[in-house]
Formats: C-alpha cells, sequence, structure tokens
C-alpha cells in the first residue's frame, strides 16, 4: 500500500498543527474587530487554518480578506489572501488557477519588498510544479525559496524548503537525493525544537525506506520514531498519518494483524478532520488487508466504502477554450468603450473652447466657430454611428457565446448519458464477485466514453460422455475499432449480439461466439444504415472457464491471452483476424485452444491501449514485451495490489502525455 498522501498531509500539520484549537478563538476576535487592516489579517489566518479541515469555508474567508483588503488599498492583505487561494486551488486540483494566484501575490510581494512572503510564495510554486509533475520547474522555485528564507534567518522555511525538495526527489525517482533532504530538514527541525518538523522527516524517511528501498525495518524504524512524537501532541491530522503509515508498513511486512489495528486507529483518530481523500485511503487499505486475510465479504465492504468517499472527492474544470472566447469578447468591448469616451471627452474639450471663444470674438470669428462646431457635429454624428454599430456587434457576439455555451452544454449532457448507457452494460462488482471471485479490472476510457468493454456470464455444460452439467464462466474483453462515441456506439451493437450469441443461438463454446459475431455484426449495422459507410470493426478475446477441472477454453481475434504462474508467461496466440463490420467471410473459422491451468496461476486479457502508451523519459511507446515482464514482476502482490502496481506504472509512464487509447486490462485467478 502506498502512503504519499500520508507524507503530503504531515507536511501540512507543520503549518497548521494547531489550527484547529485556535479557529474559534480567531473567530471571535474577527467579530469584534473593527473593519480595518488587522480585521483583513484575521480573516487570512482563519481562512489557512480552515484550509485542511473546512476547504469551501477557507475560501470564502480568503475571498473576504481579498476584497476588505482592496477596499483598504491593503496590499499585503492582497498578497495573503491570493496564497490562500493559491494553495485551496492547489488541493482541489485547479492547477492553472493556484498558479495564476500565486504567480499574482509574488508579484505584490516583489512591490513591497516583502522577502518572507516572496520565499512563501516561491514554495507554493514549487509544490504546485511537482504535483503537476513538471520536477525541474519544482526545485528550481523550492531553491529560489531557501534563499530568500536564508536572507530573513529563517531556518524552519529552509527546512521545510529541504522537505518539500525530498518529496519532488521521491516524485522524480532520485531517492538518494530525497533521503539527503530528508535528512537536512531533520538536522534544522531539530536545532529549531521543532517536533511537528522531525515528525515530519521521520515520516518521510520512513516512506522512502518502505516504497522506494522496500528495507521495511528501516522503514518501521523511522515511522516508531514519527509515532512517539506525535503521541505527545493533540494534533490529529499527525496522529492519523502516523498510525497509517505504521499499518501500510506492518501490511507489506505481512503482519495483517498489526496492520489492521494501526489503519482503524488511523481512522478513528481521523473522524473529526473531514478529509475525504485521507479517509478513502484508510478504506483501500484495510480492503487489501481483509483480502490478504481471506475474509473477502470484508474487504468488499471496505472497498465499496473506498468508492463511496473517492467519488464525492471528485474536482470540476472549466473549458479552457470557452474562457478565452469570453476575455476575448470583454477586451474587445472594453477598447470599444474607452475610444468612444476618449472621442466623446475631445468633443466636449473643444466645445467648451468654442463657447469661451464666442464671447471674445468678432462675429467673423463667431462665424468661424459656427462653422468648426458644424464640422464637429457631423463627426460626432460619424462616431455616434460607429459607436452603435460596435454595439451592434457585440450583441451578436454576446448571443454567439450563448449559443456556444448551450450547444457545448447540450453536446456534453448527452455523452454524459451515453457514457450512463454504457456503464449500465458493464458487469456489476457483485457479479463479478459471484463468478470471478478473485480477480481485478483496469479500466481507463480516453474519452467520456470508451470503445472497449468487458463481458461476463455463465453457462450450464455437459462434458463429453458425461449427464452431468457444469458451471461454466464466459470472459471476455472486446477493443470496438476507434474511442470515444463511434468507438462506445459499436460497443453496444457488439455486447447485445454477445448476449444474443449465448441466449439465442445457445453458443456453448467461444469459437462459435466468434463466428456468430462475425455473421452477425454486417448484418446489425446494415439494418442500422451504417454497413456501407464502415470499415471498421472489433478485436475481441473470449474465454470459457471450467472452474471444477481448471482448465479454459480460448478463441480470439487478435487480443491474445496471457498466463501466469509468477516465473514465466505463457503466450496463448490469437487469430490475425478481426471481425469485420463490412463483410463477413463464410469460409473462415475461429479456432479454439484448450488449456490446462495449475492452482496459483493468473490469467489475463488487455487491449492495445496499455501498450500502445507513449510516455517515459523518452516519450516512446510502452510495448508488449514491456507489459508482460510488468506481469511477471507484479505477479507475486495480491490482486488488488497489483491492480494499483499496474495503475500507478501506466500514469508514471504517461506523465504529462495525452492518453492514446481506450486501456482495458482484466486479471484472474481461477
Amino acid at each position: 500500500m502506498k502512503n504519499s498522501l500520508a507524507i503530503i498531509l504531515l507536511v501540512f500539520c507543520m503549518v497548521s498543527g494547531l489550527a484547529d484549537n485556535r479557529t474559534d478563538s480567531l473567530i471571535l476576535k474577527l467579530n469584534k474587530s473593527k473593519a480595518d487592516t488587522n480585521k483583513a489579517i484575521l480573516y487570512v489566518k482563519v481562512a489557512r487554518d480552515l484550509l485542511y479541515a473546512d476547504a469551501k469555508k477557507a475560501l470564502m474567508y480568503a475571498d473576504t480578506a481579498e476584497q476588505l483588503s482592496k477596499k483598504l488599498g491593503y496590499q499585503r492583505g492582497i498578497c495573503k489572501a491570493f496564497m490562500v487561494k493559491g494553495i485551496y486551488y492547489r488541493n482541489a486540483g485547479e492547477y492553472e488557477k493556484g498558479f495564476v494566484y500565486q504567480f499574482d501575490a509574488i508579484k505584490i510581494a516583489d512591490k513591497l519588498g516583502d522577502v518572507k512572503m516572496q520565499a512563501a510564495g516561491y514554495t507554493n510554486l514549487g509544490i504546485l510544479f511537482k504535483n503537476q509533475g513538471n520536477y525541474k520547474k519544482s526545485i528550481g522555485y523550492l531553491k529560489e525559496s531557501m534563499k530568500k528564507f536564508a536572507i530573513i534567518g529563517d531556518k524552519k522555511g529552509i527546512a521545510n524548503c529541504y522537505q518539500n525538495m525530498s518529496n519532488t526527489y521521491r516524485r522524480d525517482k532520485q531517492i538518494d537525493q530525497a533521503i539527503k533532504c530528508s535528512f537536512e530538514a531533520f538536522n534544522l527541525f531539530k536545532a529549531e525544537h521543532d517536533a511537528h518538523g522531525e515528525m515530519s522527516a521521520y515520516s518521510s524517511l520512513g516512506a522512502v525506506y518502505m516504497e522506494d528501498k522496500k528495507d521495511y525495518e528501516k522503514a518501521l524504524f523511522y515511522y516508531k520514531k514519527a509515532e512517539a512524537i506525535s503521541e505527545n501532541d493533540k494534533d490529529l491530522n499527525g496522529k492519523a498519518v502516523c498510525y497509517q503509515n505504521l499499518g501500510d508498513c506492518y501490511y507489506l511486512m505481512k503482519n495483517f494483524k498489526l496492520a489492521e489495528e494501526y489503519t482503524k486507529k488511523s481512522i478513528a483518530a481521523g473522524k473529526l478532520l473531514r478529509n475525504n481523500e485521507q479517509e478513502a485511503a484508510n478504506y483501500l487499505n484495510l480492503a487489501s488487508i481483509e483480502e490478504a486475510m481471506g475474509n473477502t465479504r470484508l474487504a468488499l465492504e471496505y472497498y465499496k466504502r473506498f468508492h463511496e468517499l473517492n467519488d464525492s472527492a471528485a474536482k470540476s474544470r472549466y473549458n479552457q477554450s470557452t474562457l478565452e472566447l469570453e476575455e476575448r469578447f470583454h477586451s474587445e468591448k472594453s477598447k470599444n468603450e474607452i475610444e468612444l469616451l476618449s472621442n466623446l471627452n475631445e468633443f466636449k474639450t473643444k466645445e467648451n473652447s468654442i463657447q469661451k471663444s464666442e464671447i471674445k470674438k468678432n462675429r467673423i470669428i463667431i462665424f468661424c466657430g459656427i462653422l468648426f462646431t458644424i464640422i464637429i457635429a457631423f463627426l460626432a454624428f460619424l462616431f455616434f454611428k460607429n459607436f452603435k454599430k460596435t454595439q451592434k456587434l457585440n450583441g451578436l457576439l454576446t448571443n454567439t457565446n450563448l449559443q456556444i455555451e448551450y450547444q457545448k452544454k447540450e453536446i456534453l449532457d448527452s455523452i454524459m448519458y451515453a457514457r450512463r448507457i454504457q456503464d449500465s452494460i458493464l458487469p456489476k462488482d457483485e457479479e463479478l464477485i459471484k463468478l470471478l471471485p478473485k480477480h481485478f479490472i483496469i479500466y481507463k476510457p480516453r474519452d467520456i466514453v470508451s470503445g472497449d468493454f468487458y463481458w461476463t456470464t455463465s453457462i450450464k455444460r455437459s462434458m463429453p460422455g458425461s449427464a452431468e452439467e457444469n458451471d461454466m464462466v464466459y470472459v471476455g474483453l472486446c477493443d470496438c475499432t476507434g474511442h470515444g462515441v463511434p468507438g462506445a456506439f459499436m460497443s453496444l451493437i457488439s455486447y447485445t449480439l454477445l448476449n444474443q450469441a449465448i441466449k439465442d443461438a445457445k453458443c456453448n463454446s467461444p469459437d462459435l461466439v466468434l463466428d456468430y459475431l462475425a455473421k452477425e455484426l454486417p448484418i446489425a449495422l446494415k439494418s442500422e444504415g451504417h454497413a456501407g459507410d464502415l470499415r471498421d470493426g472489433l478485436d475481441v478475446a473470449i474465454t470459457l472457464i471450467n472452474r471444477k477441472d481448471l482448465t479454459i477454453e480460448c478463441s480470439m481475434a487478435h487480443i491474445p491471452v496471457y498466463i501466469c504462474d509468477g516465473k514465466t508467461l505463457r503466450f496463448i496466440k490469437p487469430d490475425k483476424q478481426s471481425i469485420s463490420a463490412d463483410n463477413y467471410d463464410k469460409t473462415f473459422k475461429f479456432s479454439l485452444q484448450k488449456v490446462q491451468l495449475q492452482k496459483g496461476e493468473r490469467v489475463y486479457l488487455s487491449t492495445d491501449g496499455f501498450a500502445d502508451q507513449f510516455g517515459g523519459p523518452k516519450g516512446k511507446k510502452l510495448k508488449n514485451k514491456e507489459l508482460e515482464k510488468l506481469l511477471v514482476e507484479t505477479h507475486s502482490l495480491s490482486l488488488l495490489d497489483q491492480k494499483r502496481k499496474l495503475e500507478l506504472f501506466f500514469d508514471q509512464w504517461k506523465g504529462n502525455l495525452e492518453q492514446v487509447d481506450d486501456v482495458t486490462l482484466i486479471g484472474f485467478e481461477v
């Protein structure tokens, strides 16, 4: 089990260790204070204290601090409010907004010459770039922050920089550098008698030795050191994180009883924190522990609780192209208004000048003045006509913006509805647990809807020479050509045909199922009026499992089946024939392969999205060989941990690059 989230939370404890105890007293002071600069700072302090307890309220107090500071012209207050809002959006995953507020805060700090605020801003930028995956820039800004803290002699600030650099180096797989920075941070915290800082450094070292060095005894030593400090402290954040770390470590040491005990203590200590992400991580850990102990029912219960908490922590984003269009509109409108005001001011100035000259000049000059006034009036008419034309264009632009926004919403709503339909055809967790008690599924659509889908059902089939019927389980994986809406359309048709093959055509072996699909898919598309337009189809693997005698029957169109015993990987070669959407080759019949499984072996099915992903240090394609190697290396883990390891590897390999295709990988143990 991974505990990166736990380390991040513990670093936060250094900043807000006693925040909950003082927030109430700060709010009391707020109610009594006048609307001046002191009140603005109080708003900022309350917002900062609430960032990791009640983020929405924190944002509300930061907004109030910003408004009051702007009203008072108090630049320092605006700067501090911007920093808090930048941290809020960073924690919410809205990195672009986070960058905007932090850069604006640093600009104000530069104008004020406030070195401490400059240092804090650079630290926040360093963490933002780390979260975004830009590790080089993260280290650069953290070093700038360290220089600023050194100028004012703030050793705790320098220690925090070292700790944040350690986290960044870990993300970048520079483990020795991470350890070095953690020790530097620890020595500075110890010199400053900062218990929270020492606890954070111990926890960071524990994480490095546990996750990266795989030295669990050494990790346990540092985690115990951190726990000893937390026991003498009233900070629930620190205790919850220390217990979670110990639970992770004991789990990897296969001491499941202690792992369960410490994970439950972490949940109990953190109940009042209202942090869904941390609680979700703990329940996911409990699910892994109970699965390892053989408590399948409890594991499923904790896994469901993890999903409930994880879903509630979903984050929202804005559409960048709409924002740019809106910004362009406002910019153009402001430009026109400024031009108009300038022309009107020019007109008034000249008109006043004419009125003064009328008193002093003779009739000839008055006549010239009248003529000049007529000219000005004519010019004003032209300017006014121009203004009305511009106003009309602005109105048209506004209507266009509204239409674009409405159409975008309609399209997105339709696609989201299609996603709900597609999700409904996938097997439910309860059904999968019943048919395949030991399994995992990695399912990552490239777009909102997917061209990949997986399928399971059960049948009864009598064996040759016997009247007794055995319970058999079908497991299928399909990769429809394309992704997004076209792929999703093809997946719904293919799903319907698979069910017809079992229920109507009574296909009792995988090769018959594929032959049925190959025959019926062009007919189904022709009835929809699409067959003549399509040159697409699907790759598919269908397996039929006999759990009684541990045999598996396979029939495959381009998608192979892998069988792994932990040392070697067997490759069940597929037919080099896709199922076409526009024609049917009557002469071709899909082959059937029957394989005898051994106890403990695992079966894997994967679409090409995993192996085709570009990424890594050189931005190259992963390829099937690397995937096969990864399946062997992770075989010794539990299925749940193997899934987490594979997902983590995929996300790290992809990095900041776009996902190139839908990804689905199924693993199960019979």
